[in-house]
């Protein structure tokens, strides 16, 4: 029965970019990283300021595809339809049972957040299978502990972090641990640093590129963070409910992104419970000078700990409890249920606490990813948190309930334990 529910499943998310097309959702979001690709790269500030891979995968993408509306759903019906398959890899690495591993993809299957982002042209149509195949190729660096598999993950981390540079807060948690093992495994020898230097060069030159790309089109660039990271983060420390920022030269400003904010700030998180949305107020603007050709980073509004806190609590409140967005549209059954669904990820993280400590397995990796990256998430201060941001997320809540609800011995640790 459960094989029948996943084919049919992929099917349905092969079907589904067709029903609900990315064509006729260009609004915000969507409609920038449309014309980010199908636009020349100076058309607007966003070209420069947005991660340089997505926009010319997409190009490229659109090219090869012929922009009809046909060859656009069959691009992301592909997607789509091969997403939940990527993580079914991981899944097979973590998992004691080849059936464990198929109730994961059936849960991802039919994972509703996981349809409808397929709808728009979003940076994590692409995020969510790449993220999935790097956790894949990271397990079997794990297994393997050779430089070829050390390697090959760190490559897939540095796509992945091209992608979307959010992946940075799984990364933290996965890259020290692969290196660890690598060195226990191999020896603390010389050509064992030099892998280990290859790699922090490789996801280096990764983070740098994307510095070097801001400089191309402005003339000026941030170290920390790069691109629209600059933005989010002024956004966030802010304490504002909307920010704008001006691009000045020679004294003069020559762009102005005019007033944006959060869809979480004005969405009814938790609704029908209660109709609060936030304790932001105001809006904040930030002038940048570009004559400045490298900057540390942008002069950051100072927060006591008191707003600090309240700030995280805030987060806390829309990574759980926010509806994703732009995949909300109440006219549409998928979103429908992912707003409705939203309520699980509280109560998942609940018993994943739990279960790990009845079982003693808060160390195993897949335990320690779930619950580090949820806090890294909400503690982080480089970006306002929507529930958008929680969908990688979401793919390891799921594998670390199931690794847990049978986690029985060594077998099950065997390459997830921490040390």
């Amino acid at each position: 029965m459960l094989p029948i529910l996943i084919v049919v499943g992929t099917i349905f998310r092969f079907c589904y970019p067709f029903f609900s097309h990315p064509l006729d959702h260009l609004g915000s979001d969507p409609l920038r990283h449309y014309l980010n690709a199908t636009t020349s790269f100076n058309s607007t500030i966003f070209s420069w300021l947005d991660p340089p891979f997505p926009q010319l995968w997409l190009r490229e993408i659109l090219l090869l595809f012929t922009k009809t509306r046909l060859s656009v759903s069959i691009y992301f019906g592909l997607l789509c339809a091969a997403l939940p398959w990527c993580w079914y890899l991981w899944g097979r690495q973590i998992f004691s049972s080849e059936k464990k591993a198929l109730i994961y993809l059936a849960a991802l299957v039919f994972l509703p957040s996981w349809i409808g982002i397929y709808g728009f042209f979003m940076d994590e149509t692409l995020l969510l299978p790449a993220l999935g195949l790097t956790l894949w190729l990271s397990w079997k660096a794990r297994e393997h502990n050779t430089a070829k598999y050390l390697l090959l993950a760190v490559f897939a981390w540095a796509i992945t972090l091209s992608i979307k540079l959010s992946a940075l807060l799984e990364l933290v948690i996965i890259v020290p641990w692969l290196f660890s093992h690598f060195l226990k495994h191999n020896g603390y020898k010389l050509r064992s640093y030099i892998v280990l230097l290859a790699s922090m060069l490789m996801l280096s030159l990764t983070y740098f590129a994307y510095v070097f790309w801001v400089y191309q089109g402005l003339g000026s660039t941030w170290l920390y963070p790069p691109g629209t990271g600059v933005l989010t983060r002024a956004f966030y420390l802010s304490g504002a409910q909307s920010v704008s920022a001006a691009f000045v030269k020679k004294g003069r400003p020559f762009v102005n992104t005019g007033d944006f904010y959060s869809n979480a700030m004005v969405t009814e998180s938790l609704n029908p419970f209660s109709d609060w949305t936030t304790w932001r107020k105001g809006s904040y603007h930030l002038i940048i000078n570009c004559d400045k050709k490298v900057v540390l980073t942008e002069d950051m509004p100072h927060l006591s700990w008191q707003k600090r806190m309240l700030l995280i609590g805030e987060s806390a409140l829309y990574f759980f409890f926010s509806r994703s967005w732009p995949d909300d549209r109440v006219g549409d059954i998928i979103h429908i249920a992912q707003i409705e669904t939203r309520w699980l990820w509280s109560l998942l993280t609940i018993f994943i606490v739990g279960l790990a400590w009845q079982k003693k397995r808060f160390t195993d990796m897949v335990v320690l990813l779930c619950l580090g990256s949820a806090l890294l998430y909400v503690i982080c201060d480089s970006s306002t948190i929507e529930g958008r941001y929680r969908k990688p997320w979401e793919g390891i809540a799921l594998a670390a309930f199931i690794y847990l609800f049978n986690a029985s011995g060594a077998k099950d640790n065997k390459l997830n334990g921490l040390v």
